[in-house]
């Protein structure tokens, strides 16, 4: 039963403010209305719901007109975003209100956020350290070089508060959404533009091959090499879904925040595998697929399988869950042990393989259906598996290609 004009409620958000609403007069077919304060004291937020319900009841309405970008943003977050997305989806949402939006933005009036506010938040942003440690110091005591906000950082700001505005617009919190107007931002950087991911050459490919196959992890990294798979892919891999034929992609293992997973859509499918680890679905149609095994990664699978015993495939020497974190911590390492000086990321494996594979001569919907990308015109948006037959000459190309 919706709640009559005058009554409130109290409750502490997922931030741990004490959040008081009380709900306001419908105008017209407008829908529901509250006007809502966020306090740190509980105290102090049931003394202010009691003075809101008091105006309300002497004057028949109360202004709403004071809402800061602040107050909306959260309340979008706490009370319409949360439930309907995934934990990882949450958890850059709230980052960028954290440390993005809300330090920019957030003490303007919801109805007086202007384009030139959000042009001076990317110009903003443009100049922000990618380092937390340099952004606590005054400014004048950051660094003459430091790296910056990633394009990719800068979007998932712009992301969040047009998402916000979207829903402000449809509630009339707002006329228009100044963020849409805008537009995303042009990724103007200040100080050191951020890393640019890179790919090994050819040369770099087989010493590296050349140096793994000597080391406790050289089934890993060739199934990285050899795949262009995700790093959660990899991780997240299990014994029963790697037979002679094909490797199974269709979980990732990723570390979630219990908050996080708290507040995401219900339907969210997870498989706890403990210590804050969980096995996902990928997050589109085009990342749930079978690729074909083929040598010599069949074999060098077969071979770590013969001890890799049940449950995951790649474990630490321990005999534990091996995470994102860790593998990513080592990967220097590795490189450095090859003999390679350049700093190329984990992650810059899937662009070696899909350069690799361009090389080879492969057609670009297949690069696309190995590696799990959506886009292509999301050619891949109602298949399951991929191609096998074209993907195994696919692979067995880049094999070849590596070998040589």
């Amino acid at each position: 039963m919706a709640r009559k004009n005058g009554e409130g409620g109290l409750y502490k958000d997922s931030r741990g403010f004490w959040t008081a609403t009380v709900e306001l007069p419908r105008r017209d077919e407008e829908k529901r209305r509250r006007k809502v304060i966020r306090r740190k004291d509980k105290a102090q937020a049931l003394r202010e719901l009691r003075a809101l319900q008091k105006e309300l009841i002497k004057n028949g309405d109360i202004s709403t007109s004071t809402t800061t970008v602040e107050d909306w943003l959260w309340h979008w977050f706490n009370e319409i975003l949360t439930g309907t997305v995934s934990p990882n989806t949450i958890r850059q949402r709230r980052n960028s209100l954290e440390s993005h939006i809300i330090p920019s933005v957030g003490r303007i009036r919801l109805d007086k956020l202007s384009t030139q506010d959000v042009r001076n938040m990317y110009t903003k942003l443009s100049e922000m350290p990618k380092d937390k440690t340099i952004r606590k110091l005054p400014r004048a005591e950051w660094p003459e070089e430091y790296e910056t906000l990633s394009q990719g950082t800068m979007m998932l700001a712009y992301t969040a508060l047009k998402l916000g505005l979207d829903a402000a617009l449809v509630e009339q919190k707002v006329t228009r959404n100044v963020a849409e107007i805008v537009g995303p931002p042009k990724g103007k950087f200040k100080g050191v533009a951020p890393v640019q991911q890179t790919a090994f050459t050819h040369e770099e490919v087989v010493r590296l091959f050349q140096y793994i196959a000597t080391q406790p992890y050289c089934a890993l990294i060739s199934t990285y090499l050899l795949t262009g798979a995700r790093r959660g892919e990899v991780l997240g891999l299990e014994a029963s879904r790697v037979t002679a034929d094909s490797i199974d992609l269709s979980w990732q293992l990723q570390r979630i925040a219990t908050r996080d997973l708290n507040a995401a859509n219900n339907e969210y499918e997870v498989r706890p595998i403990g210590d804050g680890l969980y096995l996902t679905r990928p997050k589109s149609s085009a990342g749930w697929r079978i690729i074909p095994s083929v040598e010599p990664l069949r074999s060098i699978l077969a071979l770590h399988m013969q001890s890799a015993g049940d449950g995951l495939l790649f474990k630490n020497r321990f005999g534990e869950v091996l995470s994102p974190d860790a593998i990513t911590m080592l990967w220097p390492k590795i490189v450095k042990g090859a003999g390679i000086s350049s700093k190329v990321t984990l992650h810059g494996i899937r662009h070696t393989v899909i350069d690799l594979l361009y090389d080879a001569g492969i057609p670009e919907t297949t690069i696309q259906q190995i590696v799990g990308h959506s886009n292509i015109k999301m050619t891949r948006k109602y298949q399951t598996r991929v191609n096998q037959t074209q993907a195994t000459q696919a692979l067995e190309a880049l094999s070849g290609f590596m070998s040589e």
